[in-house]
């Protein structure tokens, strides 16, 4: 008899499965890990090479142009201009001064100078309270055009003295205008308690007026409100000029100690 095999067919469910794109694709190469020093070593050699590089460049650009000459343009050539002082009875040249920045510039300043104040409000309860001035000058009391403060006077109380502590009492405001109506701009005076630990308490408000009116530079009281007076002095100038010389300490008026009945009487007799 024949013995007749027939091979064995075996059927998987994984292998009849269809393929994927993702499957078919071999996995990709991956770079062998890399040695922590020698990583190392390669970046402090990569930092040196370019340190090398930049130093030696700046070499040899300092020896190839440090002795050569600057070239000079035109604009050395000329003179700087000047303000010729002619005497007026010869006509001859006195003098040429060079023109400053200041000369040039037509803007007004104003110069306040507090000298001091009197009868206070309290605001410390020790009595011993700093009292510091802010200026300001604005547009008919609303547009602010520049804002300045005084030293502060330490220990001053109810009557600061500026000039008899030290401190100085002279601000100075550049309006930022050449041409400006000065009766249109008022002058502001803000009497301030000064606080470490707070904000500044408002001791009192003084309105002293336009610059039209006060900017003469005479001494001025004024009504502190609520409380109090204060002497100042007030000028208007140019940029360029010389600081106005306020007087150096203006003296309180001294206390009259006479009764009224140490004052003479005038009688009236019939002729």
């Amino acid at each position: 008899f024949e013995l007749k095999t027939e091979p064995a067919v075996i059927t998987s469910t994984a292998a009849s499965r269809p393929r994927s794109a993702t499957q078919d694709q071999e996995p990709p190469l991956r770079r062998p890990p890399r040695d922590q020093d020698a990583t190392m070593l390669v970046a402090l050699w990569e930092t040196l090479y370019i340190i090398d590089v930049v130093l030696f460049s700046g070499l040899i650009g300092y020896l190839l142009f440090a002795s050569y000459p600057r070239r000079r343009g035109p604009y050395e050539v000329y003179e700087a201009p000047g303000v010729l002082i002619i005497n007026e009875a010869t006509g001859e040249v006195t003098e040429v001064r060079p023109v400053r920045l200041a000369d040039l510039d037509a803007r007004p300043k104003c110069l306040v100078q507090c000298h001091y104040a009197e009868d206070l409000a309290e605001s410390a309860w020790s009595g011993r309270q700093d009292v510091v001035a802010e200026i300001e000058v604005s547009d008919c009391g609303v547009l602010a055009l520049g804002t300045a403060r005084t030293k502060v006077v330490h220990g001053a109380g109810r009557s600061p003295r500026w000039h008899a502590t030290g401190a100085n009492g002279l601000v100075t405001i550049v309006l930022p205008a050449t041409r400006l109506d000065l009766s249109r701009l008022a002058v502001t005076i803000r009497l301030y308690a000064v606080r470490s630990l707070a904000k500044d308490k408002l001791l009192g408000t003084v309105d002293v007026g336009t610059l039209a009116d006060v900017g003469h530079g005479n001494p001025l009281d004024r009504r502190v409100a609520p409380r109090g007076t204060l002497v100042l002095g007030v000028a208007v100038q140019n940029v360029g000029d010389a600081a106005h010389c306020f007087p150096a300490d203006v003296p309180p008026p001294a206390a009259s100690s006479a009764r009224p009945s140490d004052l003479p009487v005038a009688v009236a007799r019939p002729l």
